[in-house]
């Protein structure tokens, strides 16, 4: 560090001090000498320091003003080599004086910004890993000290080695040659030779100038990584990984010829099967024709048929299991012994029988055959049908072991014959008129038709006897006989008893049930038998009389009534069911209103009636005014009135039908002109007198005709 002042005029200085102070970090150096500047030694680089001069001659010191200086750098940049390793560097530089320590840093050629290192401490020398193969890198190591200052940079540049593909998978096969994989492309150094870790599977090679694999696998293996390093001495080396898998070899299993054995007990036979990949063979079968030995293949016989035997290789560390392979067999069935037959008897009747027997063959269930001939066969009894010759035979079924057999030929004679006792079987023995009963015959011979025969009244339709009539029927069967083999056949007589039949039931019914004394109501029936006429009866506690099916009540209370029809060829006497008709008084209403007649002017009154239409009406008592009239049919009472006394007028008017009566009271009072009237006078106690004995008087005499009277 140079000090350089300016000294004031005085006496000649004898010598001139400087003294600098720095405190961070504390560092003290002083200097002396005849003049400026003063050059400082061991400053710390990059430290700021205060100076100060002191001048000096025979008449004293004298101190100058403190000045503050930054000491300049006096590091020079190292120098940097890097040496390329596997996928890093080793950097080596020269020592710099007075550093603390080194600055290490690194990039990717032409990138912008540094990437510091992990180095620390004053070596000269480090490795930086994890370095992109294949990439140029730029590297820069500085000295530093505390101050902290930084000194220039040294630099070194150096290319990563690196070999493609970095990666490979080879999905090889036991016993399956593999060509060689693409040789390795090396990059930033030129590779001397190449190794493997681990070693590579049996049977595969490693070029060591090319990096190239080859083989053929001789043991499967599951997928395993192998590395692949490349060395080239100073200028570093490479790493490459290889996936290799060795998968199980295929193998097929291959039959030889078929074999074609004869069914024979205790027999064998035996088949061959070898694998391509040269491993025992295993057999088995399901069959129940056969069972085979597992390892020799042996076949033992154990029936005639298909015989399955199956192959199975299952493998081993190289190889898969094979596919399982078949071969199909047939055991061949062998001939059976002769099968003899023969019948009971050779000469029979037309409906006899004779049984078939048969001996030898090959033990199984015979069945015997009717070849020709007049006669039925049923499993081993044969039927004569007819005069004539039948030829039947036997055979029996292959089965799994054996051939089917068919024995001799044997001839029947047939000669004619009488049908079997004929039977006539009845339902029922016992019928009702309309019945019916079913019939049948059993025993017989032959296909002849059957027929009935009736006597009695019945009649027979296909099977089915129908009761026609009461009394006693009498039927015989009769089956006609078949030419050249049975003569006709009647049974013996059955006698079949008819009863009368229940009539269907009768219902009465009477349509009203609720009459007037000399109301009347219309009887009628259903069901019962058919077209029989129907009579009625009645009793009870009121008066009742029937004309035909009308029922008219003559007294007051309760009539019961019933119908009956009289037994018929077919049914039996029936009677209705009993209903009851209700004759009561009959009930009537019959009255005027109070009404005022002007005369000259013509009058119409009304009455309200009930239960009296139609009726007979007639004015019986009192008066009415001159020219007024009752209509005898409706009970009106109209006309033009004459001249006359302007009184009420009171009266009393009937009314009759089938012997009921009914009275009503007229009121009518007669004015001289159209003008309303005034009101109705009320009636003096001699004219009410009056109209109550004309009232009294009518109803005495309607209760005295309802009664009888004249």
């Amino acid at each position: 560090m140079t000090v350089g002042f300016t000294a004031s005029t005085g006496a000649a200085p004898i010598s001139y001090t400087a003294a600098c102070l720095s405190s961070s970090p504390t560092s003290i150096i002083a200097l002396t000498g005849p003049a400026s500047p003063i050059v400082l030694t061991s400053a710390i680089a990059g430290a700021a320091y205060s100076c100060n001069v002191d001048a000096t001659n025979t008449s004293g010191t004298t101190a100058g003003l403190p000045t503050s200086y930054t000491v300049i750098p006096t590091y020079d940049a190292p120098q940097v080599t890097a040496a390329p390793g596997l996928a890093s560097a080793i950097l080596y530089w020269t020592s710099i004086a007075g550093a603390t320590g080194y600055q290490v840093q690194y990039r990717l050629q032409g990138a912008g910004s540094w990437t510091p290192s992990s180095f620390t401490g004053t070596g000269t020398t480090t490795t930086i890993n994890n370095l992109i193969p294949g990439s140029l890198y730029e590297f820069s190591v500085a000295g530093q000290n505390n101050v902290p200052y930084t000194g220039p940079q040294g630099l070194a540049t150096a290319g990563i080695p690196s070999i493609s593909p970095s990666t490979q998978t080879i999905n090889a096969t036991v016993g399956t040659q593999i060509t060689q994989t693409p040789a390795y492309t090396a990059t930033n150094f030129t590779p001397t030779i190449y190794t493997t870790t681990p070693r590579l599977p049996s049977g595969l090679t490693l070029n060591q100038v090319t990096g190239s694999i080859f083989g053929t696998p001789a043991m499967a293996q599951a997928s395993t990584n192998y590395t692949i390093r490349a060395e080239g001495g100073a200028a570093g080396a490479a790493l490459a990984t290889v996936s290799i898998s060795v998968n199980q070899a295929v193998q097929a299993i291959t039959f030889g010829p078929v074999p074609t054995p004869t069914y024979s007990p205790s027999g064998n036979f035996n088949v061959f099967a070898s694998a391509s990949s040269g491993l025992p063979v295993t057999y088995s079968t399901s069959s129940s024709t056969c069972s085979v030995n597992a390892s020799t293949g042996v076949v033992a016989i154990l029936g005639g048929g298909t015989c399955i035997i199956r192959a199975d290789q299952s493998g081993n560390a190289n190889y898969s299991p094979a596919p399982q392979v078949t071969q199909t067999i047939t055991i061949l069935k062998r001939q059976a012994a002769p099968l003899t037959l023969v019948a009971a008897s050779t000469h029979i009747q037309a409906g006899a029988s004779t049984t078939l027997s048969a001996t030898g063959g090959n033990g199984g269930a015979v069945s015997y055959i009717l070849l020709s001939g007049p006669c039925t066969l049923v499993t081993q009894t044969l039927t004569g049908n007819s005069t004539g010759s039948c030829i039947v035979s036997a055979t029996q079924p292959g089965n799994s072991n054996d051939e089917a057999a068919t024995s001799n030929e044997v001839a029947v004679g047939i000669s004619i014959g009488q049908q079997a006792a004929l039977s006539l079987n009845v339902g029922s023995t016992v019928i009702t008129a309309n019945g019916t009963t079913s019939l049948s015959t059993s025993g017989g011979s032959g296909g002849g038709a059957t027929s009935y025969q009736t006597t009695g009244p019945c009649t027979v339709s296909g099977s089915l006897l129908t009761a026609t009539g009461q009394g006693s029927c009498q039927v015989t069967a009769f089956k006609a006989g078949t030419s050249g083999q049975f003569a006709d056949a009647t049974s013996l007589p059955v006698l079949v008893t008819i009863n009368p039949a229940t009539s269907p039931p009768l219902l009465l019914t009477a349509s009203p049930t609720t009459i007037g004394f000399d109301g009347s109501t219309t009887l009628a029936t259903s069901g019962g038998i058919v077209s029989g006429p129907v009579s009625y009866q009645v009793s009870g506690t009121g008066s009742c009389f029937i004309n035909g099916n009308q029922l008219t009540g003559t007294q007051v209370g309760l009539c019961t009534v019933t119908a009956s029809q009289q037994a018929s060829s077919v049914y039996s006497a029936t009677t209705s069911n009993v209903i009851t008709i209700t004759v009561k008084e009959r009930s009537t209403t019959f009255s005027y209103p109070h009404a005022t007649a002007t005369i000259g002017i013509p009058f119409t009154l009304t009455p309200t009636t009930s239960g009296l239409s139609p009726a007979t009406f007639e004015f019986l008592y009192g008066n009415l005014p001159a020219g007024l009239t009752v209509n005898p049919q409706t009970g009106v009472i109209s006309g033009t009135p004459l001249k006359g006394p302007t009184v009420a007028y009171g009266g009393v008017v009937s009314a009759y039908k089938n012997n009921a009566y009914d009275a009503a009271v007229t009121d009518i009072t007669l004015a001289t002109d159209p003008t309303p009237p005034s009101p109705a006078p009320i009636p003096t106690l001699g004219t009410w007198a009056r109209i109550m004995m004309m009232f009294m008087m009518v109803i005495a005499g309607v209760r005295f005709k309802k009664n009888g009277g004249a």
